[in-house]
């Protein structure tokens, strides 16, 4: 998924006969390596993680680059580049990737990453045992974490898109809470949810920066003597109090509503790769042992116990 619109002026710029734009997956896995064996095979080397996570910046000559990539044909060389047929000296492992760094290398034609900016993303490679519903995941959770910091990714208007079937997941109700004046999680928030097919109830979150202390006592909030926070070892700020808030006028209306099992969720979650698939499981799991629980915590701090 090429994200930025320089893209293709930015590699031409480069002047290389072939380069590629370094890709963001959610692990250290791109479109390149920094090192292959002599029989063709990815070879780990520390030059790898510094370029991967922009420590080093810049347009770096490497052994592989694939999946995506610009090639100058202007140039004679490339004339001798090819995945098919494969060299008449290959003896390497069978692959596209590999066929064609043999071909780069016998041409005498270097490849180059380049991670000067921030291009795009690429989904995981299955393994020969995940299906294509692994596929669709891995896919949509790259759309998610493209969202986390920069724009969605919108489709072309040639590209056909099933429609959307959002639940709840077996859920009686998803509450999402939201302060108003941040439209801006609202709206990526539902971006999110919508390529993870969730519906959501959102709520209209306490806004602690608009509390004083007059309507804290009229709400008879009081904290407790000498209390710090165990990760800070602070007091709770206004922002933390209105928080709580928001998750307390929640619990009232599942109290109301007479709502079995919710699931709640704040405006700045990030999701993990498969959440629907794990939390629907996990939440099978419990019930077919028979669990007797009132909350279950599923994520943001590490908890010691």
């Amino acid at each position: 998924l090429l994200t930025n619109p320089q893209t293709l002026k930015l590699l031409i710029a480069e002047n290389k006969t072939i380069v590629a734009p370094m890709l963001e997956s959610r692990t250290l896995y791109s479109n390149f390596w920094c090192g292959i064996s002599s029989q063709g095979y990815y070879k780990r080397t520390p030059d790898y993680a510094p370029v991967r996570e922009w420590k080093k910046l810049g347009c770096f000559p490497v052994p592989m680059v694939h999946s995506t990539f610009l090639i100058d044909l202007r140039r004679a060389a490339t004339r001798k580049l090819a995945f098919y047929p494969q060299h008449r000296e290959f003896t390497w492992a069978y692959d596209d990737i590999i066929v064609f760094a043999f071909s780069s290398r016998q041409a005498d034609v270097q490849m180059y990453i380049c991670n000067k900016e921030h291009y795009g993303y690429l989904a995981m490679p299955l393994k020969a045992h995940q299906t294509l519903e692994d596929d669709t995941e891995n896919f949509v959770h790259v759309l998610t974490e493209a969202m986390v910091e920069r724009p969605p990714v919108d489709p072309s208007e040639y590209v056909y898109l099933p429609a959307k079937n959002p639940n709840k997941m077996n859920f009686d109700e998803i509450f999402m809470i939201n302060l108003k004046r941040r439209t801006d999680r609202r709206e990526r928030m539902l971006r999110t949810l919508h390529e993870l097919e969730i519906d959501v109830k959102i709520i209209d979150a306490v806004d602690g920066k608009a509390l004083n202390t007059s309507q804290l006592k009229a709400l008879n909030i009081e904290m407790l003597p000498e209390y710090k926070d165990p990760y800070s070892g602070r007091v709770l700020t206004r922002g933390e109090i209105g928080c709580f808030l928001s998750h307390y006028y929640i619990w009232k209306e599942i109290i109301d509503r007479g709502l079995e099992v919710s699931l709640v969720i704040e405006d700045d979650v990030r999701f993990e790769h498969r959440f629907k698939r794990k939390l629907m499981k996990l939440m099978d799991d419990m019930s077919e042992a028979q669990l007797d629980w009132d909350l279950v915590y599923t994520g943001r701090k590490r908890m010691q116990v």
